[in-house]
């Protein structure tokens, strides 16, 4: 029966064919030309590196007749049995299903026997760590004094959860991740040999979506010419791998960057009403924002990117500080998207919390603020410790200036009496500001749109203009100068349900006009607090709905 399975059919079968691991391969052709292979080897690293793979190459080259500098020939006798999986002293161990001490036992007794075909006994343990502690244990003799005729060879993708005896009695090598330009070189060898047609472009996306995985990138490239047929064009690649069909992750790094929280948030809702996974967009976002994070660090050179990439990457970053992508690279990396990956409230507040971490209003002069306080437990548990705490304390009064002492002395106690106890006034909580009759209608305009079901447009309208003007039948918006050349487009895209939302609150029928405000700054501090104060609840209600 023919392989069907591309990662099957195009699995290395000499070290010439391995990719990414040349100094093993290079110590491991050494040793089998030199006749003098050690007698037990561990190869750890990702999944999808070549362990496995490299493990039966290693066999059929201390078997192989005809060698050819330390690589298997692929046509001799013991050959062609290893590739035909006819090879009874090629003895493959799945640690994970075959993991107790009788099965380690049984190995030992088989491996007193010599070998029948080959002239080497092979037994290659795969995912090793998952042996239990007494089968372990009865593994490690048998490497500290196996059989001449025997060969061990180890996989394991977690080797710190090896005992160190079983490590120390073995040659280790590390294999590491396969890198883009590697995969995609890979990729296009095997895309030539089966007939298909696909671009470089969609190659790379294959590429990086592997993180470090041959198998893997051979197992989408398999999916997509399943999907596709022999033509792939990096849009089918795009929806193969279930990537954003548009550009709207870099948008989100770029809003993030630019701490337009608006922007962000807009972007966010439009892509969750779109049922987008949004875990992997959120590895969108951070790839864009790591690899911004590269190109101002100066070590760009590694990221395999085209010009045009380059050129998207370093507008990205134009006239952004490193600090203010690190802040941006953590507060989305850190966005928690296991428990629900379809809700945009983890990325939301991950913008929420980048655009407004720079923008705390100035300090007020005036004396120096008290140390901020622990905040308290909630309840009667709370009280009940403060005033435990309370106990044994004299109740000092507040300090006051030399100023405040000469202008109020403190007042003698009439006799007879007992001097009262000053107390502070507790501080007056802060007065939000009241907002203009237009802002209340404008304000009023966005919650009629939310109502409707349009968050996004209702997102556009926030903080991005104001209303310069309300005659009979038209109600004039006016634009900030950097919201004008988006906010604008999306509001007139939409004016229609503004419009009638409009009409609904003045009770007669208006139309919507955008314009241009020219006399007013694009961003107020106070806006962006109150889009926070507003953001959990907004979200929230929007994903129930």
């Amino acid at each position: 029966m023919t392989e069907a399975v591309l990662y099957r059919k195009w699995r290395p079968r000499r070290f010439a064919d391995l990719v990414g691991q040349d100094p093993i391969v290079r110590t491991l052709r050494n040793a089998v030309a030199q006749g003098k292979p050690a007698h037990a080897y561990l190869f750890s690293g990702p999944r999808g590196t070549g362990k496995t793979s490299t493990g039966r190459i290693f066999a059929k080259a201390v078997n192989c007749t005809r060698p050819e500098d330390g690589d298997p020939c692929d046509r001799c006798e013991n050959c062609r049995l290893i590739d035909e999986g006819r090879a009874l002293d090629l003895v493959e161990i799945d640690a994970a299903s075959n993991r107790g001490i009788d099965n380690i036992r049984d190995l030992r007794e088989r491996a007193n026997y010599a070998p029948g075909a080959v002239a080497v006994k092979v037994y290659l343990i795969d995912e090793v760590h998952q042996l239990t502690d007494a089968a372990a244990d009865a593994l490690l003799k048998t490497l500290e004094e196996p059989p001449p005729h025997v060969l061990f060879v180890l996989a394991t993708t977690d080797p710190q959860s090896l005992k160190a005896t079983i490590v120390s009695r073995c040659q280790r090598f590390d294999f590491r991740r396969v890198g883009v330009m590697e995969i995609r070189g890979r990729l296009r060898a095997i895309a030539e040999a089966e007939g298909y047609t696909i671009p470089d472009e969609a190659l790379d996306l294959i590429a990086r979506e592997a993180t470090g995985s041959l198998r893997d990138a051979v197992n989408l490239l398999d999916q997509a010419a399943s999907s596709y047929g022999n033509q792939i064009s990096v849009e089918n690649t795009v929806a193969t791998l279930g990537l954003s069909a548009d550009s709207r992750a870099m948008e989100v790094a770029r809003a993030a960057l630019q701490k337009d929280l608006n922007e962000g948030i807009g972007v966010l809702a439009a892509v969750q009403d779109d049922a987008v996974d949004m875990a992997r967009f959120t590895k969108q976002v951070v790839t864009h924002l790591r690899q911004a994070l590269l190109l101002q660090s100066g070590a760009a050179a590694g990221l395999a990117l085209s010009e045009p990439e380059l050129a998207a990457l370093r507008g990205l970053v134009d006239g952004v500080e490193p600090s203010t992508t690190v802040a941006a690279l953590q507060a989305f990396g850190s966005a928690d998207m296991q428990s629900d990956p379809y809700t945009s409230l983890p990325l939301e507040l991950a913008m929420a919390d980048v655009a407004l971490e720079r923008q705390a209003p100035p300090a007020v002069a005036g004396p120096a603020a008290p140390p901020e306080r622990r905040t308290r437990p909630s309840g009667s548990a709370g009280r009940g410790r403060d005033q435990r705490r309370g106990e044994g304390k004299p109740k000092l009064s507040p300090a006051r200036t030399p100023a405040q002492r000469a202008v109020a002395p403190p007042a003698r106690p009439a006799a007879g009496t007992a001097p009262a106890t000053e107390s502070p006034a507790p501080p007056s909580p802060p007065r939000r500001r009241e907002l203009s009759p237009q802002e209340e209608m404008l304000r009023a305009i966005r919650q009629g749109v939310k109502a409707r079901g349009d968050g996004a447009l209702a997102a556009w309208l926030n903080s991005s203009c104001r209303i310069t003007e309300v005659s009979d039948d038209t109600l004039t918006l006016g634009f900030f100068p950097n919201y004008v050349k988006i906010h604008k487009g999306k509001v007139e895209a939409g004016r229609d349900v503004v419009a009638a939302v409009a009409s609904e609150i003045v009770g007669r029928p208006m139309t919507i006009r955008c314009t241009v405000a020219d006399d007013a700054e694009p961003t107020k501090h106070s806006a962006l607090v109150e889009e926070a104060e507003r953001l959990g609840a907004r979200v929230i209600s929007k994903t129930e709905g």
